[in-house]
């Protein structure tokens, strides 16, 4: 019979030794973990190849504005061709350029409106191209003066103003300067909020022509329409006319520029009220015009509703502004008045948590003894801010005058280089307006710092006004990968 093995207990030389074994097995683990974790972490080796490129600077795109041409009229002077625009005489246009002699060109159309191009001897386009346009008409239909800068060609616009209530005409006007014809629609936003118009979209204007339309067509008995212009194909210049007629008698006219596209600020400086009396005495009586007032319109075209404050800061500290809170229904075009201002230059600022379109009305007029009055109203459009040097052209009219608006925080200095070359600085304090008396001819404006600008031009029974606009920007440098 087999005895049981009894284990021997463990000496110190074995735990020793079994113990070393241990240790090396973790160590050789570590070792290898710490391997593969140093071998993950080491860069690999990479074969790279940079592809060609190469930078190309687009050749500076030529400098073109439109004039909006001609006042028009619905018919002949004979009455007939009521649908049929057709021309009231012709404007007086102004251009200029800081290298050579502008060129200019005529579109087809009713109102012919003309085509102002860079000089043919400044193939690089690096010269500053500006124009405008004056007409004055005095019958019993349509009495008033009209000016109109000369705009570059875009996709879309933003008119503000006009109406198509009785006794008011507003007429769009759609130049097309491009070699194809462009496809335009129309949304319009009224009082009531969006119009759904048949026929607004879809409107064919030819190349190297205008295609102008009736307003009423679309939104017929509207008191404070606001019209986005958009088109595809060829680029475009819109602008809107307005006349009005009180009874058997004209009230005035004025051809209306596009405000700046939708933004939660915006400065309109170069309101100048000139006969306030004279115009309250109008509107005090017995079936008078309400759109004698002043007043400024906005629209918020998002859809959502806004909270929009609007000041009236005067130029002169003698001067009393006002402030204005509002409160604007998505889609729904307010005419706010501007009242108990007294004579002088104000510039119009409003602020809003919602994108907003806006342009301010005004009217001078004067009260004869026996009431009649000889009026005229303007639509002071909101100017585009002015980043880079610009310029622009005065064209004839009474007071000429420029108004430079600064946004911004801080105190800039405009330069103002006129028609004999000759400079002066204009300190414009932030948040507040400047104005400069100019004569005709082109001037050059430059700033640090974007700034807004207008001219106007007044007399006791005239009223016009037109946006300095921001050069047509060039191409940014591409870079090609072929």
């Amino acid at each position: 019979m087999t005895e049981p093995t009894t284990p021997r207990p463990a000496t110190g030389k074995r735990v020793a030794i079994a113990s070393v074994r241990a240790a090396g097995g973790a160590i050789g683990i570590g070792v290898a973990v710490l391997a593969i974790a140093v071998a993950a972490l080491a860069p690999l080796p990479s074969l790279a190849v940079t592809p060609s490129s190469v930078v190309v600077t687009p050749v500076s795109t030529p400098q073109q504005l439109v004039c909006p041409g001609a006042l028009l009229r619905l018919g002949n002077a004979a009455g007939e061709d009521a649908t049929t625009a057709s021309s009231l005489g012709d404007p007086a246009v102004a251009s200029g350029t800081t290298v050579g002699t502008p060129s200019v060109t005529a579109l087809e159309g009713a109102g012919a409106p003309a085509v102002v191009g860079g000089s043919p001897d400044d193939p690089d386009q690096t010269g500053l191209v500006s124009a405008s346009q004056t007409q004055y008409l005095a019958s019993p239909e349509f009495s008033g003066l009209a000016t109109a800068t000369c705009s570059t060609v875009s996709t879309d616009a933003w008119l503000v103003g006009g109406s198509t209530t009785v006794g008011r005409t507003t007429l769009v006007s759609l130049a097309n300067p491009s070699e194809v014809e462009a496809t335009v629609s129309l949304d319009i936003y009224s009082e009531n909020g969006a119009v759904s118009a048949p026929g607004a979209t879809g409107i064919i204007v030819p190349a190297r022509g205008q295609k102008v339309v009736s307003l009423a067509g679309y939104a017929p008995d509207t008191a404070s329409p606001v019209v986005h212009v958009s088109s595809t194909g060829g680029l475009i210049v819109a602008t809107m006319q307005q006349s009005i007629t009180h009874g058997l008698f004209a009230a005035g006219l004025d051809v209306i520029a596009s405000s700046a596209n939708p933004a939660t600020s915006l400065v309109i400086p170069g309101l100048v009220i000139t006969t306030p009396d004279d115009i309250e005495s109008l509107v005090s009586q017995p079936d008078s015009s309400q759109d004698l007032k002043t007043a400024i319109r906005l629209v918020a075209p998002g859809g959502d509703a806004g909270t929009v404050t609007v000041n009236v800061i005067p130029e002169s500290a003698k001067d009393e502004g006002a402030s204005i809170p509002v409160e604007l229904v998505g889609q729904v075009a307010v005419d706010v008045p501007l009242e108990g201002l007294s004579k002088g230059n104000y510039t119009v600022s409003v602020t809003s948590d919602v994108p907003i379109v806006g342009a301010v009305r005004n009217s001078n007029a004067s009260a004869p003894d026996d009431g009649a009055g000889i009026t005229d109203f303007v639509w002071i459009a909101a100017p585009t801010p002015l980043s880079t040097p610009a310029a622009f052209t005065v064209s004839g009219g009474p007071d000429a005058t420029a108004h430079f608006g600064n946004p911004g925080e801080e105190a800039v200095d405009v330069t103002l280089t006129a028609p004999d070359a000759s400079t002066s600085v204009i300190s414009v304090p932030a948040k507040e307006s400047v104005s400069a008396d100019v004569t005709a001819g082109s001037y050059q404006v430059q700033a640090p710092s974007a700034i807004v600008a207008n001219v106007s031009y007044a007399s006791s029974n005239q009223a016009a006004s037109f946006p300095v606009e921001p050069r047509l920007a060039d191409a940014d440098p591409i870079t090609i990968y072929p």
